[in-house]
């Protein structure tokens, strides 16, 4: 958050994301909370480092667990559901095997290039603030993907003020789709400034916001009620046009936490870098 294209850099990265959701909604909807995103993020992980050797071990409802012990990110249940969900919509393939008691699996080519794309607007954005050459490398070595990854997945675990943010951002991206609405009112917020101890937005409307994202209105008013009780974020008392206001420290939080996740690809880019020297094409 020292750089001085900090702000530039998260704006970039969330405009990027922000119209994957735009473009892709079903697919974003099955990662639409943190939880999933991270049960989503440890799948692939898993995927990939089968799929480089650095494991013997191939997706599977054991290995996921595995990979995910001692996180507290889900319970066994949920974990193992979510991975049927994945096995239902096709995006892994049971892997051949010869025992029949032993269910496997390979990520499907769509899946890694959701993935991929998610890698790629980080990459770009992080370049963005240092004037790096990381998404030239993985256009160059398109593996670096498979390395990085996993790493970063394994770091964003263990960051706990990633996993578990802060009550106000937790209150979005705890919920479905509720990180959808936070990336959209940060942007809103972008170069405000600070009056009264409020961040002024604009108009806002629960049922505005459904629409742009293909979720319920009914949700959406709770997802804001919850926000404003914790006084994130409110509206004008009178007037027309309803302005929306956020509070500064969700603001700061909301980087604070971004800055946690970049943080972690960066550093998951440079050790995987470092892998692919082993792993020459």
């Amino acid at each position: 958050m020292s750089s001085p294209r900090f702000a530039a850099t998260l704006e970039a990265s969330r405009d990027d994301l922000l119209g994957v959701h735009q473009r892709l909604p079903r697919e974003v909807r099955y990662v639409a909370d943190l939880q999933r995103w991270l049960l989503s993020q440890a799948t692939l992980a898993v995927h990939f480092e089968y799929k480089t050797g650095l494991s013997d071990l191939p997706i599977s409802p054991a290995n996921l667990l595995r990979f995910l012990e001692g996180t507290h990110v889900s319970s066994r249940n949920t974990t193992l559901s979510f991975l049927k969900e994945m096995i239902h919509y096709k995006l892994v393939e049971p892997l051949p095997s010869g025992d029949r008691r032993v269910r496997s699996y390979l990520a499907q080519p769509y899946a890694e290039d959701l993935i991929r794309e998610w890698f790629h607007i980080h990459l770009r954005a992080l370049d963005l603030m240092d004037n790096g050459n990381r998404f030239s490398l993985s256009q160059v070595r398109p593996d670096l993907l498979f390395h990085a990854q996993p790493l970063m997945t394994r770091y964003v675990l263990a960051e706990r003020e990633w996993s578990d943010p802060p009550e106000a951002v937790a209150a979005f991206v705890k919920a479905d789709s509720g990180s959808n609405l936070l990336h959209h009112l940060a942007a809103l917020a972008a170069g405000k400034p600070v009056v009264d101890g409020k961040v002024w937005i604009g108009p806002m409307s629960s049922a505005r916001m459904a629409q742009g994202y293909l979720i319920s209105q009914s949700h959406t008013g709770r997802l804001f009620a919850r926000a404003r009780k914790l006084g994130a974020m409110g509206w004008q008392t009178t007037g027309h046009g309803r302005d929306c206001w956020l509070a500064p420290e969700l603001v700061d939080a909301y980087h604070r936490w971004q800055a946690v996740k970049l943080s972690c690809v960066a550093r998951a880019v440079a050790d995987g870098a470092v892998a692919l020297q082993a792993h020459k094409p």
